[in-house]
């Protein structure tokens, strides 16, 4: 059985560097920061669960970087947000302008789910499959696409190799982020648009987009 996760706990996904404007200097300099943050994070923050930075997978030398941060807490923001490290790269990004003349994306806020889990064990994992999916759902249908996905979650939570699986809304959309040990894993899972659709009403969910990506620094659970 794996660990679960604060239902309340605030989560921030951005698609930071998504433009293929920049250098690869500036994505180099950048993944730097990330790994000085990361590895202070994970030494003084007990708050902050997970602080990732993914590229999509199989494209060669991606430009795109996603940044992934879950905190237990507001206050864990903060105290993070406060971090020299992260004021520095902060203040990188405005300067430097990594993504050429396109604005940087603001962090998607979510909410995590009951239902979200994580294994221990993902740490041991040299190269998790991590899928990001994001899905249109109208407002008044999201209790219906909670419990399908919470149906959903203890599921996948008896399969050993679905290394972590984190429900989550903000606004319209619910978002889905989970790591499996291999691309076999995720494709045996079962976790698709029609199997979820099997279990709502016709049409509930108006958009499913997936991002496919790989871990390129940072951490997904605590030590």
């Amino acid at each position: 059985m794996s660990d679960s996760e604060i239902s309340t706990a605030l989560a921030h996904v951005a698609d930071v560097l998504g433009s293929a404007s920049y250098v690869d200097k500036e994505v180099f300099i950048y993944i730097q920061k990330f790994r000085d943050i990361s590895s202070f994070s994970l030494e003084n923050e007990p708050g902050t669960r997970k602080f990732c930075a993914l590229q999509p997978r199989g494209q060669g030398e991606s430009h795109q970087v996603w940044a992934m941060e879950h905190f237990d807490t507001e206050s864990a923001l903060a105290k993070h947000r406060a971090s020299p490290l992260v004021e520095s790269m902060l203040s990188w990004l405005q300067e430097a302008k990594p993504n050429g003349p396109n604005p940087l994306p603001i962090p998607v806020p979510l909410q995590i789910l009951k239902g979200s889990f994580v294994r221990p064990s993902i740490k041991d994992v040299q190269d998790p499959y991590i899928v990001i999916t994001q899905m249109g759902v109208h407002h008044e249908e999201l209790p219906v696409v909670e419990d399908g996905l919470l149906e959903f979650s203890a599921k996948l939570d008896s399969l050993e190799n679905v290394l972590m699986f984190t429900p989550a809304k903000a606004d319209k959309a619910v978002w889905v982020i989970a790591a499996y040990k291999t691309k076999r894993d995720y494709v045996e899972s079962g976790f698709r648009k029609e199997s979820l659709d099997g279990r709502l009403k016709q049409g509930m969910i108006s958009m499913w987009e997936e991002n496919i990506l790989k871990l390129i620094v940072g951490y997904l659970v605590r030590s």
